[in-house]
């Protein structure tokens, strides 16, 4: 890697999103964002990226799916799925390093500190795969 690692978020909540993007660039990231499951998977084919945090309730395709797409693609970077759900389909799974889940995460939205947890969290998770 060259320059800022490149951290692709993907949020279907613009506030999230951007809340999100400001703390990952505040940490030293630089960061791509999608509002969607086909703008993630469209931004991750097209630019470099380091490391994906994807939550799961993105519109037009799920999170699960959009990691199947990206695996298939670029197999060496690191995904992160985020859900606020109690159950997910295994197949949701099956094409992420790591995933988080938070309790009321769509009733609730985390504070900053709530949010820099969960970053660090995907951070700590992604760095054992990309060393």
């Amino acid at each position: 890697m060259t320059g800022k690692p490149v951290i692709l978020c993907a949020y279907d909540a613009s506030t999230m999103l951007r809340g999100r993007k400001m703390l990952v660039e505040e940490n030293g990231y630089r960061v791509l964002t999608a509002a969607n499951g086909k703008e993630a998977v469209q931004a991750f084919v097209s630019h470099t990226v380091d490391l994906v945090l994807l939550d799961y309730r993105v519109p037009e395709i799920d999170g699960g799916v959009a990691a199947i797409h990206m695996k298939a693609c670029k197999p060496d970077v690191p995904i992160a799925l985020l859900f606020g759900d109690e159950w997910l389909p295994p197949s949701a799974l099956e094409a992420v390093e790591c995933f988080h889940f938070q309790i009321g995460a769509h009733n609730q939205p985390p504070g900053k500190s709530g949010l820099l947890a969960e970053f660090a969290i995907f951070v700590s998770a992604a760095r054992r795969f990309v060393g």
